[in-house]
This record gives structure tokens, C-alpha cells and sequence, in this order.
């Protein structure tokens, strides 16, 4: 223990845990893509679905309309869809290369962990 203003007792601060992050599914074949519907864009042959617990559905939610902000900027070519339930952060890929999906991922969940520290530092007023 710290001592604090005039002798007294401060308690250690914890720093709060970051949410675990499940991966639920990997990269799909080609004949999933073939069997999407025929179009002008390229098929999406790599697909990827992650669900991350949060700790309540008001985080979920809140993360989910943050990140729904900013559009794919090759959408023929990469699409994302963030999807709040309950308490669970779900977040769908869909990619035509595996590149792309890990470009998409990494830059999504770099935006995750800024929402996720804002919501920790600054907590919703009840």
C-alpha cells in the first residue's frame, strides 16, 4: 500500500483486463464463392467471422457503431459487417485475397483497442 495525504492508506489501482478475442471460423474454399450469386465484382473466396465478448451490451453496442463508421474503400474487393447481440461483438469478413483479409483485420482490430481503451478510461454516466 501507497500512503497517501496526510498518512493515510491509497489502495493499489488495477488496471481493467481487455476482453478476450475468439476467432470462430478461418478462411472458407472456393466453393463457397463460387456459389455466391454471379456479379461484376470479384469473388470473395476468403471469409472470416470473429466474436469477441465485451463486457456488457452496452459496449458491445457502442463498439459496433463506432467501427460501422468508416466504408471498406475497395468494397468489390473487401467487405466488413460488425454486428452487436447481447454482450457479443461479432464482426464478418469478406475477402478476394488473404492480404486484404489481414489488412481489414489488423486495421479493424487497431480501431477495436482504441474504443475498448476510451470505453475503460472515460465509463458511461448512469
Amino acid at each position: 500500500m501507497e500512503l497517501g495525504a496526510a498518512g493515510s492508506h491509497v489502495a493499489p489501482t488495477r488496471r481493467p483486463r481487455s476482453p478476450v478475442i475468439n476467432v470462430s471460423s478461418a478462411a472458407t474454399t472456393k466453393e463457397m464463392a463460387a456459389s455466391a450469386p454471379a456479379s461484376n465484382s470479384t469473388p470473395m473466396e476468403h471469409q472470416l467471422t470473429i466474436t469477441i465478448p465485451m463486457p456488457s451490451p452496452h459496449h458491445a453496442s457502442v463498439a459496433a457503431q463506432v467501427l460501422s463508421v468508416d466504408k471498406e474503400l475497395k468494397p468489390h474487393f473487401l467487405r466488413h459487417t460488425l454486428h452487436a447481440e447481447g454482450a457479443t461483438l461479432t464482426i464478418h469478413y469478406e475477402a478476394s485475397s488473404v492480404k486484404l483479409l489481414r489488412t481489414s483485420v489488423n486495421g479493424v482490430f487497431e480501431q477495436l483497442v482504441s474504443v475498448v481503451r476510451t470505453m475503460i478510461a472515460f465509463p458511461a454516466l448512469e
